[in-house]
């Protein structure tokens, strides 16, 4: 039996919330729940049509499926509670998922906005799974009003049954797979904040779509089905005092490999003084350079004074200097107006002699040469951009995101950067 509306319940951290859907689909599909599915015709990508008789409740459990019809074509269901007049703004979302994967297919289990103005009113995707991986992924509006997103990857097996649960507060979104904290954003600049409803689609790619791996092809099945059950949707009330407050187990940071199967990493070591946390942004309207710095005065002034760069947290910790660390450098474009961090000394020397445009501006921060090799350490791989002159040091889901070519073309990899350590749950974000 699962939690009963208008339950009340309060988390470690005091916040309070409210049941507002409870549905284990064990009396069949409720559109007092749900709404009436998804029926509007053929999608924005020319693959697939909406169709009703891709939902059903079989077996006390809901299934949305993407089938291929007697003519080749293609159909897929879908349903948002929002159509039932059930939304939240801010608060929890748990249930049970299994999605089958197969070539040119997809599931999204998502937050979308009751105003159903996208991307102004942003996205929360629980759960997507492009290419058989897992995808969990916030979406805001830009400058221009145009899509941008931030995905982070799990590397869990999203073909067995898995219980999820998404925490969206006025700060903070965390996605949880089986009490595991597997993403985490922390930006209230791309946090929705409006009003949203929980469901689920599937989804059939076209042949153009590389990052869901192109169309469906011989080996896809005719019918691919995500199954979900025990949904629960509290809505945020408020914070109240902390009763018997426990400390929080930290949980092991979760990366995906381009060459082995995606694995959860081994925990981080405990937080230690000598490590520093590097905020990071990214300038999306003019430069779309990443920045990276330790010095929170200067975290806090571009915060406050350049509007273009969005935070996107601390991604990962430095230590102090030691006989182990290098320096990594970091210079200015005054041209371009772009960063460019390195440790190599012979690229420190030829930018100072022969690239004048370049402002030196001195040692950013530490870091280790040496490929990483045990938990806690991660070795940075960097990009370059020739079109934009922009370099990237990217974690390695986003190494992945790189060169699958979902951010974009025109990506170059140029190698490892430079090790880090993975940051603590008890850094400040």
């Amino acid at each position: 039996m699962i939690t009963a509306p208008g339950t009340l319940t309060t988390d470690l951290g005091g916040n309070q919330f409210k049941v507002v859907l409870a549905d284990d689909f064990s009396a069949g599909y409720k559109p007092y729940h749900w709404g009436n599915g998804f029926n509007s015709g053929l999608y924005g990508n020319g693959a697939f049509r909406w169709s009703t008789s891709d939902i059903k409740v079989a077996q006390g459990e809901l299934q949305l499926s993407e089938t291929r019809q007697a003519n080749g074509s293609w159909t897929a269901g879908g349903f948002n509670s929002f159509h039932a007049g059930l939304t939240i703004t801010y608060g929890t979302v748990e249930f049970d998922a299994r999605v089958e994967s197969a070539q040119g297919t997809m599931a999204a289990i998502l937050m979308w906005p009751q105003s159903n103005v996208w991307p102004r009113d942003g996205e929360i995707d629980i759960l997507e799974t492009p290419k058989k991986m897992a995808m969990h992924t916030v979406h805001w509006a830009g400058a221009r009003n145009e899509d941008v997103y931030s995905p982070q990857f799990s590397g869990i097996a999203t073909d067995q049954w898995h219980h999820y649960k998404m925490t969206w507060l006025p700060t903070l979104i965390t996605i949880e797979v089986d009490g595991a904290t597997v993403a985490k954003w922390s930006n209230p600049q791309i946090i929705p904040h409006t009003a949203m409803g929980f469901g689920a689609m599937g989804y059939v790619a076209n042949s153009s779509e590389a990052w869901i791996g192109g169309a469906p092809d011989h080996t896809t099945p005719s019918k691919v089905t995500t199954h979900i059950d025990n949904v629960v949707m509290a809505q945020w009330i408020g914070t109240g005092p902390v009763v018997n407050p426990i400390p929080p187990v930290a949980q092991a940071p979760v990366v995906v490999s381009d060459s082995v199967p995606p694995a959860v990493a081994a925990p981080p070591p405990p937080p230690s003084p000598d490590l520093r946390p590097v905020y990071r942004f990214f300038d999306q309207d003019t430069t779309g350079e990443h920045f990276y710095t330790t010095d929170a005065q200067e975290k806090a002034v571009i915060m406050g004074s350049l509007p273009s760069y969005v935070y996107e947290g601390a991604q990962w910790a430095v230590p102090v200097q030691s006989a182990k660390t290098v320096d990594v450098h970091r210079f200015l474009d005054t041209v371009s107006r772009t960063h460019h961090f390195t440790t190599d000394r012979q690229e420190v020397d030829y930018i100072r002699k022969a690239l004048p445009a370049f402002h030196y501006e001195g040692v950013a921060f530490q870091a280790y040469a040496e490929t990483a090799t045990s938990a806690g350490l991660i070795t940075l791989q960097r990009f370059f951009h020739p079109a934009t002159g922009n370099h990237h040091f990217a974690l390695p889901d986003e190494a992945v995101a790189i060169q699958q070519g979902w951010v974009g073309p025109g990506w170059l990899y140029e190698g490892p950067g430079f090790t880090v350590h993975a940051v603590s749950h008890d850094m400040v974000l």
